[in-house]
């Protein structure tokens, strides 16, 4: 595949179709919007469960919670006008660039180790969540039917019920706009403080939300976990941002969550096809993962009774090589089939503050693997057998290398 494409005749990039406008904001339930009673629910448990969300690499991302953000919906419009699915990459004059697992581990804090598949979360000596809990009408209702209560400690429900809230409202955002049953299994493996790898989860949803955006009526579905990309953008992009920042800024998620751009549509598109093929793409993370930084880093290293720096070496490997990326935000009622999204950091190793190098898509299957999956390849979609499979391998090999 040869860059730029941007100039060319094509209908893989939204830029050179015509589309119908986005919807108004009031439409996207799914953006995660502040909560004062969230808030206050945070405040209660922090007390009893802070150092435990530490361990599980979700305190930063509760903290991001917190903030009443604005969305700037041109500049999410815009930019994916130059998505391509194929590669799951926008397509600039100065290369292919995407978000990758280490953007995720760096904007939101969140483990890239453990349990992926919110599918396949063995709920036999989890806790339940009562049936007159299933169905609640919105994220409003579940809030302040807890936030309320002055219990000295909080009940399995209530973690449980937080989880849900947390991963459904502020993280994979479906679009019914209130907890959804699909997550309920994680929600109460949460519950209990185990780490899952919810930064790898995390990018498959972004990853097939941008590519629904783009393929199935367009525009019209500009929800789920697309609500990062303001965040990214801003982040490699600060010229974007108001008032403008300098190339050389290396923001944290708490400015970069406040920032907000002026950019029109046009002006985005206009800004991103203007990139010279010169410029040097601007890396705002470092390759460097500490325990220090990343509590959840120590607690998994303990658990699996190996050093830090093993560890730690296992992630950078997530990080730095192809692997599948499975989104298992689908309805409960048809768990046959699973999609997934392909992750290839040798599009953009600039972005990883690597030499760029030859792009290669291969994905090394092991051995037992192949054969199984070679007609689920095409159509990105996984059966439950494969899934199993999938789940058997190490976790840095999760068909990856």
């Amino acid at each position: 595949m040869l860059f730029p494409l941007s100039t060319l005749e094509s209908d893989v990039l939204l830029l050179n179709r015509a589309v119908a406008p986005l919807f108004e904001f009031a439409k996207f339930k799914s953006l995660p919007r502040g909560d004062a009673n969230w808030n206050i629910w945070i405040d209660r448990l922090k007390k009893f469960d802070g150092d435990i969300w530490r361990k599980q690499g979700l305190y930063q991302f509760i903290q991001m919670s917190t903030i009443d953000r604005t969305f700037n919906l041109d500049l999410i419009e815009g930019a994916i006008r130059l998505w391509a699915l194929p590669c799951n990459s926008f397509i600039l004059p100065c290369g292919p660039m995407s978000v990758t697992l280490l953007d995720v581990l760096h904007l939101t804090g969140l483990p890239l180790i453990g349990n992926e598949f919110a599918s396949l979360v063995d709920t036999q000596e989890l806790p339940q969540l009562p049936e007159q809990y299933w169905n609640p009408s919105s994220y409003s209702q579940v809030i302040r039917s807890w936030s309320t209560l002055k219990r000295t400690s909080p009940i399995s429900e209530e973690r449980i019920s937080f989880m849900w809230v947390l991963i459904c409202k502020y993280l994979f955002c479906p679009s019914s706009g209130k907890p959804t049953m699909e997550y309920l299994a994680l929600a109460r493996s949460l519950s209990v403080g185990h780490v899952h790898g919810l930064g790898v989860m995390f990018l498959g949803s972004l990853y097939h939300w941008s590519n629904v955006a783009v393929n199935d009526a367009p525009l019209s579905k500009l929800s789920g976990a697309m609500w990062f990309l303001q965040m990214w953008l801003f982040s490699y992009f600060p010229e974007l941002k108001f008032p403008p920042g300098l190339l050389s800024e290396r923001l944290s998620w708490r400015e970069l969550i406040y920032f907000q751009s002026h950019f029109t549509i046009a002006g985005v598109c206009s800004f991103m096809r203007s990139l010279p093929f010169s410029r040097a793409v601007h890396c705002p993370h470092f390759l460097t993962i500490t325990a220090e930084e990343y509590p959840w880093v120590g607690h998994m290293a303990a658990s699996k009774k190996i050093n830090v720096s093993s560890l730690v070496e296992n992630v950078r490997t997530v990080i730095l090589h192809p692997r599948f990326l499975v989104h298992d935000g689908t309805s409960p009622r048809d768990q046959s089939t699973h999609v997934f999204e392909f992750y290839n950091p040798a599009l953009n190793p600039s972005q990883l503050g690597l030499c760029p190098t030859v792009s290669s898509s291969a994905l090394y299957l092991p051995r037992s693997l192949n054969d199984m999956m070679k007609a689920e390849l095409s159509q990105r979609i996984f059966t439950s057998l494969s899934l199993i499979e999938l789940s058997d391998q190490e976790e840095y090999f999760k068909t990856p290398l």
